[in-house]
């Protein structure tokens, strides 16, 4: 996504009743259109986010043809952008590049005037330099080798460092190295019924080691509404603004993605996962605390692996270092579900 992108999303409308007296061959052919209609809704949002590539849904294991939750709910798609609560009093316009951003702020606005790429320049833009400094990092979160269109991540930036990438007001490129997360996704997505873990997320391209994939979008809203709002609902949707784990005050918000969304609401937990999430911003300001969440590969994945994040990365850390240290690791936690990852050091369970 770049500063004059165009954001766009489609109501999917829920399926027409059937009648009973509709024979089976009928009752095939209608939820297979049900598959290709939102297959070409979602495709056609994605195809509008600057030319994002396709999505397609995969069932051999059952009749089920599309998540029940996509489409029972009116369900809407978002590709590369956050819904603002209408709760939330941003004080913005709509029609700006930062909508997100009050607009007393907007010319403030930190932005570079680099002419060329910023990171194969190593110009160091747009960075908190001081604040790099004190948290022991030197520079760009993604490196200056392109092995793919993208420039991969450099793995340098912990968890919850955040990632700052030149925005809409900076003038380098829209190449550029340091404009990743918000690129449009050059890879198709499967969503996959799989065999004990429900719908999954695969890709039937190889993906490269450090190439970021995808943001989590969703409905924003501030955590104490989320709290209010989903009483009685599910809450598994809903992934927090968490990051800053020095200071509480800070994690206000979430980003809910049951009404609305993409694909990266289907991606499923595992102990040893393929996937990490890093919080990146570039349409924001950092002080904020708004930022993307971004999926970036941790391995090389072979086409059609399923992608898999923790869902709880500290608690895995916890458990590893319990190991290590040949005590007893720490009990399943209130609220956790059993996990069925079945990977070599699961945990056995997983807080959603």
């Amino acid at each position: 996504m770049v500063a004059d992108a165009q954001r766009s999303s489609v109501f999917v409308r829920p399926p027409p009743r059937l009648s009973e007296s509709l024979r089976k061959k009928g009752k095939m052919r209608e939820t297979k259109s049900l598959r290709l209609q939102i297959e070409t809704e979602w495709s056609t949002i994605a195809q509008s986010c600057d030319g994002a590539a396709g999505i397609t849904f995969v069932n051999d294991k059952d009749d089920e043809e599309v998540p029940s939750s996509i489409w029972g709910g009116n369900f809407v798609y978002l590709e590369d952008n956050y819904r603002p609560s209408p709760h939330l009093k941003l004080n913005t316009r709509s029609d700006t590049a930062t909508p997100l951003v009050p607009d007393d702020i907007i010319p403030y606005m930190a932005f570079c005037r680099c002419s060329t790429d910023c990171v194969f320049e190593d110009n160091n833009c747009c960075q908190d330099k001081e604040g790099l400094k004190r948290q022991g990092l030197k520079g760009f979160a993604y490196t200056n080798v392109c092995i793919t269109i993208f420039s991969p991540f450099n793995f340098t930036y912990g968890l919850h460092h955040v990632v700052v990438e030149c925005g809409p007001f900076c003038l380098c490129p829209v190449t550029c190295g340091n404009r990743v997360a918000q690129r449009p996704r050059q890879f198709p997505i499967e969503i996959f019924k799989t065999p004990l873990c429900g719908w999954g997320v695969r890709t039937p391209v190889d993906i490269v080691k450090g190439m970021v994939l995808g943001v989590y979008t969703g409905c924003f809203l501030v955590c104490a509404l989320k709290r209010k709002s989903s009483r009685g609902k599910p809450k598994k949707y809903c992934f927090d603004l968490d990051y800053n784990d020095h200071d509480e005050r800070k994690n206000l918000y979430t980003v809910d993605s049951r009404r609305y969304g993409n694909w990266t609401r289907f991606i499923n937990h595992s102990c040893a996962p393929n996937l990490r999430v890093q919080p990146v911003v570039y349409d924001t300001l950092p002080q904020q605390n708004i930022a993307f969440l971004a999926f970036i590969a941790t391995d090389d994945i072979p086409a059609r692996k399923e992608l898999t994040f923790d869902y709880d990365p500290e608690a895995q850390r916890e458990y590893l270092a319990a190991l290590y240290e040949k005590r007893t690791p720490p009990p399943m936690q209130k609220g956790a579900t059993v996990c069925g990852c079945d990977a070599e050091h699961c945990r056995g369970w997983v807080r959603t």
